[in-house]
Order: structure tokens, then C-alpha cells, then sequence
């Protein structure tokens, strides 16, 4: 113990193969790089095999668009996340990662407001867990707080403009 109590500065954990922060936020980040490679190909064929209604003018290029910024977006943090980054380098690039991921998801969500017996609003529980991945409790606190926010500005915009039942009673159990 120093003077100060707590753990001496010489202090090592006991297990030698212990990942740094670092090592935990890069693992972190490639694995996310190939859910994220999968999530774009995955949303390409469901677009392309959408057949519930038949999308409002303009909706099937915008959802391809996003597909496609989904992807771009990855890979320019696959070729960010190839450099030796710092400690704050990594958790910006991992932020911003996870940022894009808030920005496309919510973009589905909304695309598809349209069809409001879709089930598409489960890709916003997805961004809590992401967020746990990566930052652990505040992080997935932090993304339910928005995937909150994101999916009753949905349901209110949504009701609205394409004259459905806003049902209170769906929002708060989703």
C-alpha cells in the first residue's frame, strides 16, 4: 500500500494476459466492424425483399442509401481502426462508430414508419447493447436514452404523416 492508501504505482494485475483498455476497445471495434459488414448486407436483401406494402415514392432508394452509407461508413473505420491509435484515438473512432450506427438505425426506423405493424423498430434495442459493448453501463444507458428519444419522435412523426393510431400504450412497453 502507499502512504495514500490504495495500490502501490508498481501494481499488476494478477492475470498476466489482462487487455488494456486499448486492446479492449480495438477488439471491441472488430468485432463491430464485421456485425456492422453483415448488418449492411443483411438490410440490402430485406430491402430489395420488402413485400408487406408497397413502399411510398422515394423510401426504397432512401433505405438503399443508408444500406449503402452504412457500409461506406465502415469502411472508412475498418481503414481508421488498421492505424496504431491512442487510448483517446480509439475511443473517438469508437464513438464515432457508434454515432453512425444511432444515425443509420434511426434512419431505417423512420424510413419505415410507414408501415407501422413493422417490427423494424427492434433495431433500436440493438444500440443499447452496442453501447454496453463498448462503454459498459453508462454507454447503454446513454443508447436507450436515445433509442427512446429516437422511437417516439418515430411514432409521433409517423402517426402523423401517414394517419395511423398513435397508441401510448405501444410506446411505453416497446
Amino acid at each position: 500500500m502507499n502512504p495514500e492508501g490504495g495500490l502501490p504505482q508498481t501494481y499488476r494485475s494478477p492475470f498476466p494476459h489482462t487487455p488494456s483498455r486499448l486492446d479492449d476497445i480495438r477488439r471491441s471495434e472488430r468485432t463491430m466492424i464485421l456485425v456492422r459488414w453483415a448488418a449492411a448486407a443483411f438490410a440490402t436483401v430485406q430491402i430489395l425483399a420488402y413485400g408487406t406494402e408497397p413502399y411510398p415514392s422515394g423510401v426504397e432508394a432512401a433505405a438503399l442509401s443508408l444500406a449503402g452509407v452504412l457500409g461506406a461508413a465502415n469502411a472508412v473505420t475498418w481503414l481508421l481502426a488498421r492505424r496504431n491509435l491512442s487510448l483517446s484515438g480509439a475511443r473517438a473512432l469508437s464513438i464515432s462508430a457508434l454515432s453512425a450506427d444511432i444515425l443509420v438505425a434511426s434512419g431505417f426506423v423512420w424510413l419505415y414508419a410507414f408501415d407501422h405493424l413493422s417490427a423494424l423498430w427492434a433495431i433500436l434495442l440493438i444500440l443499447p447493447l452496442e453501447g454496453a459493448i463498448r462503454f459498459a453501463l453508462p454507454g447503454a444507458l446513454a443508447r436507450w436514452g436515445a433509442a427512446t428519444v429516437l422511437y417516439v419522435g418515430r411514432e409521433l412523426w409517423g402517426s402523423d404523416r401517414y394517419r395511423y393510431l398513435l397508441e401510448w400504450n405501444s410506446i411505453s412497453f416497446r
